[in-house]
């Protein structure tokens, strides 16, 4: 197959745009030609540009305000049509609805950021004209001729491109340098590098260009598209404060994370939380309850609790922390009693609204576990109750309202038929633990206590037995 050929138009404003179109083209097996010799006197150079343009299998055009106003660039589409040849604008400004566009299906690239993703899918789009198939994977050794050539043009990027392509990457003390560089030339220098090493490496290279520019959105989407949560990598790319116009950025990537990364959601939230408008609040508290977390596990409980912080009220919270609650999940698997403890305790002390379900929650959860019959489930009761105490937790009176007529209920009563033992014992031992939790938390001596209790019992039903046995051969 023969190559395919495609020709960029544009406004002398858009050469940047126009010059990293042509990288990105030709890098992917495109022969994509841009004319930049400025003015262009002469019949003769009008003719070589009609003959370009018949050659091509497309137009490109860099669609944008200074494009509208240009005389050659309505030359430059008035012949290509001519020609029956496909054009494709290159939306870089909402230019759409002009008369020069339309009618041709265009690519919207309308913020630097997504120019990355809006290339692939350009590339895409022209790998489909006529029979011809262009590959989606760039060729490496285009892609570091590109890369060298960028860093020839864009001295800020030498330290990044040079620094990744010829020794260990980026050293922090060229950051500043590398992060003044221009948006477009740093996004497309990042996209490139990712592309010729597409690994956790580059991946923390994006993500610390994009906290200090928001440079590298494509890269991190293809990198959570491989390793599934974007890892530590995405963490450290939200966990500084954002500039304005990433925020949109960041909830995608948060959204795109398969499983979800709990770590890089609640670092995002704690820093940006007053930013969000009420669109954006509304995609994170998605992010929150979808997919739905089984467990506080793998920081979901930081990320429940902060999101109770910054949005307080929210119903979509307060369901995963009392589902939570009722589940067992603070029981000690995931999470302990002492973590729930300590959350209601600072919940209180910060005076956050909305947290009387918790408190219910666990309230209910307690009565459940200690008119259970189980002794097992009742030991966790206990524990949520010990814990409390221990944390100054403001629930501990209606645990306590729960612990103090357990043992005299219905359920406890069917226990003492079903299991005399244990039930004793652990009403002896709920008592004691009641006890010690209004006095000074002798948990040890709590439980010392009831299984002294126990022995006593036991003494006192072998003393019985021996009273009741009948007489041996010695006692007569």
């Amino acid at each position: 197959m023969s190559t395919l050929a495609v020709f960029i138009s544009y406004a002398h404003r858009d050469k940047r745009v126009a010059r990293r179109l042509q990288r990105s083209l030709w890098v992917h097996g495109i022969d994509a030609w841009l004319d930049e010799r400025g003015l262009r006197p002469g019949a003769s150079l009008a003719r070589e540009l009609q003959a370009r343009i018949a050659a091509s299998d497309a137009l490109v055009v860099v669609a944008s305000n200074a494009s509208i106003q240009s005389t050659w660039v309505g030359l430059e589409l008035a012949c290509a049509r001519e020609h029956h040849k496909p054009v494709v604008p290159f939306l870089v400004e909402p230019v759409q609805t002009h008369e020069r566009f339309q009618g041709d299906l265009g690519i919207e690239a309308l913020h630097p950021n997504v120019q990355s993703q809006a290339t692939r899918t350009l590339i895409a789009a022209l790998g489909d004209l006529g029979e011809r198939s262009t590959p989606l994977s760039p060729d490496p050794e285009r892609l570091r001729e590109a890369l060298r050539q960028m860093a020839a043009q864009e001295a800020d990027l030498r330290p990044l491109i040079e620094g990744c392509m010829d020794g260990p990457g980026l050293h922090q003390e060229s950051m500043p340098t590398v992060f003044a560089a221009t948006f477009e030339a740093l996004d497309e220098a990042l996209d490139a590098l990712y592309d010729l090493e597409p690994g956790e490496r580059m991946a923390m290279h994006l993500a610390h260009a994009f906290a200090s520019t928001g440079a590298g959105w494509a890269g991190l989407q293809r990198w959570i598209a491989r390793s599934g949560d974007g890892e530590t990598a995405l963490a450290v790319a939200l966990g500084r404060e954002l500039r304005a116009d990433a925020i949109d950025p960041a909830i995608d990537l948060l959204g795109r994370c398969n499983p979800p990364n709990n770590q890089a959601l609640y670092g995002f939230i704690d820093r940006h939380a007053a930013q969000f408008s009420s669109a954006q609040k509304a995609a994170v508290l998605r992010l929150v309850a979808w997919p739905v977390r089984k467990d506080p596990g793998r920081m979901g409980d930081v990320l429940a609790w902060v999101a109770a912080r910054h949005f307080p009220g929210a119903r979509e919270v307060e369901l995963m922390w009392t589902r939570w609650i009722g589940d067992g999940a603070f029981d000690g698997g995931a999470a302990s009693p002492r973590d729930l403890a300590r959350y209601l305790r600072d919940a209180d002390r910060e005076q956050l609204p909305g947290w009387a379900p918790m408190k219910e929650a666990l309230r209910a959860h307690v009565r459940r576990s200690l008119r259970s019959g189980d002794q097992a489930r009742v030991h966790v009761a206990i524990d949520h109750l010990r814990a409390s105490a221990d944390s100054g937790a403001p629930v501990l009176d209606g645990l306590l309202g729960e612990a103090e007529g357990a043992a005299y209920t219905a359920e406890w009563n069917q226990w003492r038929l079903n299991d005399p033992d244990s039930a004793a014992f652990m009403a002896d031992f709920l008592r004691e633990v009641i006890e010690e939790a209004r006095a000074d938390r002798d948990w040890l001596g709590a439980a010392t206590r009831a299984r002294r209790l126990q022995d006593l019992r036991q003494k006192q039903r072998d003393a019985a037995l021996l009273a009741n046995s009948p007489a041996t051969g010695a006692d007569r």
